[in-house]
C-alpha cells in the first residue's frame, strides 16, 4: 500500500498513530466507493435493485474480501456500519419500495428486512473470504442471498438473475 501511495514503509506508517488508525482510514475510503455505488443504483424493480445493489457492492469488494471482511467485524464493525450508513438507507429505501408494490415481503418492517439482507450479503462475502469461491460464483450468491432474504422463491431468484438483463455480469475489466 505504501508503494501505491509513493511513500516509503516508514512514512507511510508514520502517518497513522497506530494500526486500529490506518484500518479506519482503509474503511473510510472504501465506504466512500460504496456509498457512491449505491447512490447510482435503482431499478424500476425493487427486487432487481436490491439484487443489483448486492452485485455492484460485491463488485466493488470483490478485490479486497479480506479487508471487506476485516472491516465488518469487531473492533472495526462500528465504524464500518457509521461510514456505510448511505448505502443502509438506500437498501431501506428499495425494500420499503418493494413491500409498498408488493414484490418484496411485507410481513417484517423494512428497516428489519433490509439489516436482514445486508446480514445475507454480510455472511457470502465472509464465506468468500474463507473459502475459493470464485468473483463470478460470488456475484451470483449474494444475488441470492439478498432475493431470498427479500422474499422471494430460490426458483424466482434464479430466474430474475439469468433474465434481467441488468444483473448480467458485466463485460471487459472492472474499475
Amino acid at each position: 500500500m505504501h508503494i501505491a501511495a509513493g511513500l516509503t514503509r516508514r512514512a507511510f506508517y508514520g502517518h497513522f498513530a497506530n494500526r486500529d488508525e490506518l484500518v479506519d482510514a482503509v474503511i473510510d475510503v472504501g465506504a466512500a466507493r460504496l456509498n457512491a455505488v449505491a447512490a447510482a443504483t435503482d431499478h424500476p424493480h425493487a427486487p432487481t435493485a436490491i439484487a443489483l445493489l448486492g452485485a455492484r457492492l460485491w463488485g466493488a469488494v470483490e478485490h479486497v474480501r479480506v479487508l471487506a471482511g476485516m472491516a465488518v467485524r469487531q473492533p472495526y464493525a462500528a465504524h464500518a456500519a457509521e461510514a456505510l450508513l448511505p448505502v443502509r438507507e438506500r437498501l431501506r429505501v428499495l425494500v420499503a419500495r418493494g413491500a409498498a408494490e408488493g414484490t418484496v415481503r411485507p410481513d417484517i418492517r423494512a428497516e428489519v428486512l433490509a439489516r436482514l439482507i445486508e446480514s445475507a450479503a454480510i455472511s457470502v462475502l465472509l464465506e468468500a473470504a474463507a473459502t475459493d469461491i470464485d468473483d463470478a460464483e460470488g456475484r451470483r450468491l449474494v444475488m441470492l442471498a439478498v432475493l431470498g432474504t427479500a422474499g422471494l422463491s430460490w426458483q424466482a431468484s434464479a430466474e430474475l438473475i439469468a433474465t434481467a438483463s441488468d444483473l448480467a455480469v458485466p463485460e471487459g475489466p472492472r474499475a
